[in-house]
């Protein structure tokens, strides 16, 4: 927490930057994403830094431009960012509690959205915008990694229970959120240095070098944090974009398959894998205890879930596994949406992978890749900064392929 004048001075200093250019004020949200962590109450309403400089930067674009709802949404997006958004104001009104539920509302979909539309529109005013502001979020990566090797290395401000095992959590309170942020910059910097075969990965020195710093640095935080999904989510991903590139498909599934049959043929490795295929280390077997409580929790609520911020309370008549905590969202993919945001939400995500899909011409496609791929075994979405950080991807997305489409006709 933070004095709320401190929120609010911080806020104007970015108020003053961004009113001279739009495009600098999204592009230090994309680097301060973390900012979230800066938490304070104006009057009753609880808020964050994070959520300030983006109303600020929305209100300011719209005070200078004075945008259409038609000219900021591109064409196929308004349906199912609408169908989202309806679905997290129905999850506002089954939630146990509303107020907390608002919160989620604004933080995680409403705030984003609106930033995603900001975006839209600047990346189709100037080309580029998507690229800097792919650059402005792998810097924000880069401090966030610096500061967990440096914590790793001084045995600092590593909290507890994690310190026992040393991993370590960075500026976050926890491991895992080190994975959930740095693992989508990681694959995009991959993606920068080697290229795909819309984008060869000829870089000048000097971004050559930032790349190179953002990912070999992002990688070892991930490892250091030791979070297994992400470190996953990130090799997969690297192998999709490889095998997507002429220059690199034979390669890539050449060293696919030898790393395969080097793991199998060493007993501790081909032990590790086979018990994490089988759900049979701690780990697993906590999260599959979870989804079948969730799963018994949905029969009795399939259509609207749990509302938002409510899985924990919805789910303490159906908690059997005392010994195990009730988490916050259930940690996989159709599970987190469905308690969160119920069948609609399921519709409405699902209509917005298929628009992703649909859009095969950009960078940001592969971290949105590395980020479902986590989502499989944790929570990549539910979160202040990575709901932004989604919409921030889906935005370069969008214009992207947007543009590309006027190209074709």
């Amino acid at each position: 927490m933070i004095y709320p004048l401190a929120l609010i001075a911080a806020t104007i200093l970015f108020a003053a930057i961004a009113w001279r250019d739009v495009r600098h004020g999204v592009y230090l949200i994309a680097a301060l994403l973390p900012a979230y962590l800066l938490r304070s109450s104006v009057g009753p309403i609880p808020t964050t830094l994070l959520e300030g400089m983006i109303l600020t930067v929305v209100l300011i674009y719209i005070a200078k431009t004075r945008p259409s709802l038609r000219s900021i949404v591109p064409n196929g997006w308004a349906l199912p960012m609408g169908l989202l958004l309806l679905a997290a104001t129905v999850g506002i009104l089954v939630a146990h509690d509303r107020m907390s539920a608002l919160g989620i509302w604004k933080a995680f979909y409403l705030e984003p959205m609106m930033l995603f539309a900001v975006i839209v529109d600047l990346i189709r005013r100037d080309d580029k915008t998507a690229d800097r502001l792919l650059t402005a979020l792998a810097a924000g990566g880069l401090f966030v990694a610096v500061a967990a090797i440096a914590q790793k290395l001084t045995g600092l401000g590593i909290p507890i229970p994690w310190d026992v095992e040393g991993r370590v959590t960075s500026i976050f309170p926890y491991p895992n959120a080190v994975g959930l942020y740095l693992g989508p910059i990681v694959v995009m910097g991959m993606v920068k240095l080697f290229g795909t075969h819309e984008f060869p990965g000829t870089l000048v020195p000097s971004r050559l070098f930032f790349w190179l710093a953002a990912t070999i640095l992002g990688s070892l935080a991930i490892f250091l944090a030791q979070s297994e999904a992400a470190v996953a989510a990130v090799i997969v991903t690297f192998f999709v974009a490889a095998v997507s590139t002429r220059r690199f498909r034979t390669a890539a599934i050449v060293v696919a398959v030898l790393s395969v049959l080097l793991v199998l043929s060493v007993p501790t490795p081909r032990a590790y894998l086979l018990d994490k295929l089988a759900f049979l280390d701690y780990s697993q077997t906590v999260r599959l205890s979870q989804w079948v409580e969730t799963v018994d929790m949905l029969k009795d609520n399939a259509l609207f879930g749990a509302g938002l911020n409510g899985y924990p309370t919805a789910m303490i008549p159906y908690h059997k596994a005392t010994h195990i905590e009730i988490f916050q969202y259930p940690h996989t993919l159709l599970l987190n949406i469905w308690v969160e945001l119920g069948v609609l939400g399921l519709v409405a995500f699902g209509a917005i992978a298929w628009r992703v899909a649909r859009s095969p011409y950009s960078i940001a496609l592969f971290p949105l890749v590395a980020m479902t791929l986590h989502s499989l075994f944790d929570v990549p979405y539910f979160k202040n900064d990575l709901a932004s950080m989604t919409w921030i991807l889906l935005a370069v997305v969008a214009a992207t392929y947007a543009k590309d489409s006027r190209v074709r006709r």
